[in-house]
């Protein structure tokens, strides 16, 4: 299967075109690309290191790694944030003064407790919501809590068509948005939702179209 590849003379505007298997991509040549990361919480990752997931066979190369743009947690931040101050609150109202000592001791811990799990849960959804783009396909893997999570899979060779959208004004600032991949599989249609750079994820995708063409 093809591999994808950026020339140093090309900007992060222009995705790579896809190159045979008899030319991989270097270390070196990684390290110059514009999108490459090391960083683990990365949205946008070309060629992840050390990166892999449980379905994915030997000789399957990882191209595009991606998850929600960072921005898409300052909702569940904010809230975790209000709730920390939930207990001062409670004691600045005197609700507690009118509750028996261990009352009042029990819900601080039990409020603090639950305002952890949400935090927590927040972060698990964003970090291990992902979409891979790989040599031979496009999967989806969707974190529905610690021990449920959805799967779904598509080769690039049944993709149909691709567009992407923008996230509005939010979108537009922080350039994030969402990719749609129809496909002629079993799930007709991917969505890549609130992922960094849909442009060039999207032109990744039509790498592989007019490759396989």
């Amino acid at each position: 299967m093809p591999d994808v590849f950026v020339s140093p003379d090309e900007q992060l505007r222009d995705m790579p075109p896809v190159l045979p298997e008899k030319e991989p991509v270097t270390e070196v040549q990684k390290s110059a690309l514009p999108g490459h990361s090391h960083n683990v919480f990365s949205s946008f990752s070309l060629y992840p290191d050390d990166l892999d997931f449980e379905t994915k066979e030997d000789n399957e190369k990882i191209i595009l790694m991606l998850r929600h743009h960072p921005i898409v947690n300052v909702k569940w931040i904010a809230i975790t944030i209000v709730l920390l101050f939930g207990p001062t609150l409670l004691n600045i109202f005197g609700i507690f003064g009118m509750l028996p000592l261990g009352y009042s001791l029990f819900i601080t811990l039990a409020w603090y407790l639950l305002t952890f799990a949400y935090a927590f849960e927040g972060f698990l959804s964003w970090y291990f919501d992902v979409y891979f783009i790989t040599t031979m396909r496009i999967v989806d893997i969707n974190f529905l809590n610690l021990i449920n999570k959805k799967v779904s899979d598509a080769e690039v060779t049944k993709i149909q068509d691709v567009s992407y959208t923008s996230g509005g004004f939010l979108g537009a600032i922080f350039n994030f948005g969402n990719v749609f991949i129809q496909t002629a599989a079993d799930v007709q249609e991917f969505k890549f939702g609130n992922v960094s750079n849909p442009e060039k994820v999207a032109k990744i995708l039509d790498d592989f179209m007019v490759k396989e063409k």
